[in-house]
């Protein structure tokens, strides 16, 4: 079936805390129950504010959150610093300072044509930061937009494990499918 297949125009809530948002949907096509919406870019930048509110209103440890990056088709490769804020508690339910940043790899050359493989995502390290203050959106190719939903609950667990392993950190690689991941590639979107 083709996406635009018996696709309706309406509004859904997230939560019933989130929105009420305009998208399309097709009431047929849903992921483990719960109907899969699409967004506009103009949605999507309301609906990261929203998470954003409420992430510093509640904790990032209890919101997922939403990001839009821009940049051009024809920019160079650049590294984004996404702050997760300080978790609440700790895995022994006292109060807790642990701050999480992410760090997005995006190679935007390469969005156009496959999106989720031109970004990566991971834990940010003291060279990513300095990545990230380094490089900047250049260009003046079409516009590109990624789209990044940060599960902090999730990415802090991972993170406290992580830290205590011997192995060494590999970025995590997100694929299409990997909903049961901490951090993903949630939308791409070519304007």
């Amino acid at each position: 079936m083709s996406r635009d297949g018996n696709m309706i125009q309406t509004r859904v809530c997230i939560d019933d805390m989130l929105g009420p948002f305009d998208c399309k949907l097709n009431p047929a096509n849903r992921w483990n129950g719960w109907l899969s919406p699409y967004f506009t870019l103009d949605t999507a930048r309301e609906l990261s504010a929203q998470t954003i509110r409420e992430a510093d209103e509640y904790g990032y440890d209890c919101v997922d959150t939403i990001h839009v990056i821009d940049g051009r088709a024809d920019s160079q490769d650049t590294v984004h610093i996404i702050e997760g804020g300080t978790c609440r508690y700790n895995s022994d339910d006292e109060r807790g300072d642990e701050r999480v940043a992410i760090a997005v790899r995006i190679r935007w050359r390469n969005v156009g044509r496959d999106a989720v493989a031109a970004t990566t995502i991971t834990h940010a390290t003291a060279n990513d930061r300095k990545a990230a203050r380094r490089r900047k959106v250049t260009g003046r190719g079409a516009p590109r937009t990624v789209v990044v939903h940060a599960r902090w609950q999730w990415q802090r667990k991972r993170h406290r494990r992580r830290r205590r392993s011997t192995r060494p950190r590999r970025p995590v690689r997100h694929r299409r499918l990997g909903m049961d991941l901490a951090l993903r590639l949630l939308v791409v979107r070519v304007r």
